[in-house]
């Protein structure tokens, strides 16, 4: 059951539901490991925090400073394999459960401690977010992550800006998210990818 208090942090922090533009879904149902040999899911591991969680369009990357391998989490995989491939790297989640009342229906979800939120449609991943409410150093490739400026945004060369019913909302790359302004000193406040539960 989802708890009343992460209930009211999502809605306190995206404001009414609506299925973002997402990145085209695998149709793999396993992990996917690059640079190194492929193997069908990762082995159990104790949370390890030499393993960088990256942000993606289409998913996660799991990189660990001991190893070539980069494990990839990509959206349209089985959810109890991502849930549990991302538990043997990063530990449990802190909390699941389920929104009813997303805009693509009813969703699962399961929210780490470091911020990070995934989301899950038909027991298949199709999105994460980042709860603001919540001190995450997750970025993504280019460095990009809640805090991150305007600035530092542009500079990826690829964000655009509009004013929604959210603030100033932005896409860059199919990431998508919130600025505190429209000026160049302005953070960003929000980050999610893929079909997540945004209330605007």
């Amino acid at each position: 059951m989802i708890r009343p208090a992460f209930a009211a942090s999502l809605l306190l922090a995206l404001g009414a539901c609506a299925d973002e533009p997402r990145p085209s879904i695998s149709t793999d149902t396993t992990a996917v490991q690059t640079g190194g040999p492929a193997a069908a899911a990762q082995p159990a591991r104790p949370p390890s925090a030499s393993t960088r969680i990256i942000l993606a369009a289409d998913g996660l990357r799991l990189a660990d400073s001991s190893s070539p391998t980069v494990t990839e989490l990509r959206f349209g995989m089985n959810q109890d394999s991502v849930v549990a491939t991302l538990t043997a790297r990063a530990g449990a989640p802190r909390e699941s459960g389920t929104n009813e009342e997303c805009g693509q229906g009813s969703s699962e979800f399961a929210a780490w401690n470091n911020g990070l939120t995934l989301w899950f449609t038909d027991r298949q991943f199709q999105g994460w977010a980042l709860n603001p409410e919540r001190e995450t150093e997750l970025r993504t490739e280019r460095g990009i992550g809640l805090g991150s400026t305007r600035a530092a945004l542009d500079s990826t060369g690829r964000a655009t800006v509009n004013e929604t019913s959210l603030g100033h909302e932005f896409e860059a790359d199919s990431i998508y998210g919130v600025l505190s302004g429209g000026a160049g000193d302005a953070r960003i406040t929000s980050l999610w990818a893929g079909a997540t539960c945004i209330f605007r």
